[in-house]
């Protein structure tokens, strides 16, 4: 590549995005007012750019309540022109869910604290990378592209059994636990 012929080195693939202190301090006050600071949140992104991406409800729903049964906390995070998927989605849930809408700064603060992002094919995936929070990516209707993200942050590579379910997989310790705020 260009990159090697310049002598510079690529081996480090890792995205790194630095974070807003006030979007941090965002974040702390929208844990605090929702009483969920300390708790094992989950960050569920629902949108995509096109439709073809994008997941039926009741998929999501069902995702949301296996966490909640697992004692995370699951947040629904709303990017602009989602509020009638998120709607949607509420509809379906056995739990009440706390619902994030707010600037891309403070999304990406938020992914820091989370322990997990569960998203589609989307740039939700490359920001949890890039605030070093694994993310299990949902795509189709093709398989993804092999990047840095998908390989080093999606699916936990020591768990034999992850291609048959992805959340099962990382919640019976293939994830990492963070508490959120705490």
């Amino acid at each position: 590549s260009v990159l090697q012929y310049l002598g510079i080195d690529i081996t480090d693939k890792r995205y790194e995005l630095p974070v807003n202190e006030e979007a941090r301090k965002w974040t702390e006050t929208f844990l605090h007012e929702k009483g969920i600071k300390g708790q094992n949140i989950v960050a569920i992104h629902p949108g995509a750019s096109v439709t073809e991406k994008l997941w039926r409800s009741e998929r999501f729903a069902a995702i949301i309540d296996y966490l909640y049964g697992k004692g995370f906390c699951p947040i629904l995070v709303e990017g602009p022109g989602d509020n009638a998927i998120a709607d949607e989605i509420c509809s379906h849930c056995k739990n009440d869910i706390v619902r994030l809408k707010t600037s891309l700064l403070n999304v990406i603060a938020f992914f820091e604290i989370c322990s997990l992002v569960i998203c589609l094919d989307s740039a939700a995936s490359h920001f949890a990378s890039a605030v070093n929070t694994p993310a299990i990516a949902l795509y189709g209707p093709q398989w993804p592209p092999r990047s840095p993200c998908w390989i080093t942050r999606q699916i936990p590579s020591s768990c034999p059994s992850c291609s048959s379910w992805l959340i099962t997989c990382w919640l019976n310790g293939g994830g990492r636990s963070r508490r959120g705020g705490g």
